[in-house]
């Protein structure tokens, strides 16, 4: 069977997706984000860290004394920047990572199209990695993130129904997430040396942290919405991922 029809058969028989895509809803009622505000403009920053070669290993470490991965250990991360640089106010006082899930299965990682899919970790005042690895092995384990698929084609049947002034920030307001976390590994890219990846923010997340592996070399990018944070953040940001 093809990809797309394996994963459309999976959704069909999981009907618990759906009731999984409600609960996120009603919890991001509870997340702090800058995303879903009006006028701000839709013009992205980014920054290249500067490379370091012993990152991975760091990362690595840090995950196996937890049993977690290195996305495990970024996103727990992103999560701990992100309540620095927005601190929780009012009713609002969780952090929504999304990540990113490649359907290629790692293949053909330059392939034209969409072939992606995403779940959200949540984090309270003091992000733990365990509490982080668990909710990933949950999705992972379940392929709940599936669901992403169906949030999206509803997505795509609300959009004309929204008048041109609000979907700058209609969706944001709806699934609230602070930051979006992807990465991706280049296997069998010998050939490659040096190659930088950056992912546009897109009308939900207002900061993208990528991570891009080559080998036993991890590069990390940050884009973000230019009017929603300020240069000193980005370098907090910055600072606490590559910690």
């Amino acid at each position: 069977l093809e990809p797309f029809v394996i994963v459309e058969w999976r959704e069909r028989i999981a009907p618990y997706r759906f009731f999984r895509s409600v609960r996120d809803l009603i919890r991001m009622r509870r997340v702090d984000s800058r995303g879903g505000r009006r006028g701000d403009s839709p013009r992205n920053g980014v920054r290249f860290v500067a490379f370091d070669h012993s990152l991975l290993d760091r990362l690595r470490a840090a995950g196996a004394l937890h049993d977690a991965t290195v996305n495990d250990v970024l996103a727990t991360r992103l999560a701990a920047a992100m309540r620095r640089v927005v601190p929780p106010a009012g009713k609002r006082r969780e952090t929504a990572i999304a990540i990113a899930v490649g359907m290629r299965g790692g293949s053909e990682p330059f392939a034209r199209g969409v072939a992606v899919a995403w779940f959200p970790v949540f984090a309270g005042d003091e992000p733990v990695l365990e509490s982080i690895r668990d909710q990933t092995a949950r999705e992972k384990q379940s392929a709940a993130w599936l669901r992403s698929r169906m949030e999206m084609r509803a997505a795509s049947v609300l959009w004309p129904w929204i008048t041109p002034e609000e979907r700058e920030r209609y969706f944001a307001r709806q699934y609230v997430v602070t930051a979006g976390l992807t990465n991706l590994r280049l296997d069998g890219a010998a050939s490659i040396s040096n190659y930088r990846r950056a992912v546009a923010t897109g009308p939900v997340a207002p900061l993208v942290v990528t991570a891009l592996t080559v080998g036993e070399c991890l590069s990390l990018a940050i884009t973000w919405r230019s009017g929603r944070f300020r240069d000193d953040e980005i370098d907090a940001i910055e600072s606490v991922l590559k910690a």
